[in-house]
């Protein structure tokens, strides 16, 4: 067989665990949303959204991400708003960090690195994501206390 390109990975990885993805889906101004509704996991993603191929696989990546963690809200309709806005950031930081360690380990994040790259951008491109999760990346990375050494 041959090689999977990332959005493969994660298409497999959606229908392995019986997530429907429906693309090209409008849901208002967000890039994509991840629900469960009796049972049935789906994802929707808002193609005029998304820029590229590169932000269709993090978009992507971070709705599993919902769903593999359970940081999908589905009753924010009986929460005061400030609670339910906390509830809905954390869920996003959840779904983040799964979709960083999924797509970026630090491993593959340190060898590109090493390899090439003058800047984030040839980095990104290099990686196959987009800019803003390349540095959300680094950040969450350089959060937990992990230096990257340059090449």
């Amino acid at each position: 067989m041959g090689y999977m390109t990332e959005l493969e990975q994660l298409e497999n990885t959606a229908f392995a665990n019986d997530v429907d993805i429906l693309d090209g889906v409008s849901v208002s101004k967000r890039k994509g949303c991840s629900m469960i509704a009796d049972g049935q996991a789906v994802i929707f993603l808002n193609r005029p959204r998304i820029k590229d191929q590169a932000e269709k696989v993090c978009v992507l990546a971070e709705e599993i991400g919902h769903i593999q963690t359970g940081a999908i809200l589905c009753c924010e309709a009986y929460l005061e708003p400030a609670f339910a806005r906390w509830i809905k950031r954390k869920n996003e930081i959840i779904a983040r960090r799964w979709a960083i360690q999924e797509l970026l380990p630090y491993e593959k994040l340190q060898r590109a690195l090493h390899d090439c790259c003058a800047d984030d951008f040839e980095l990104s491109e290099k990686l196959g994501v987009s800019i803003e999760f390349l540095r959300s990346a680094l950040e969450y990375y350089t959060g937990q206390g992990i230096e990257f050494k340059a090449g």
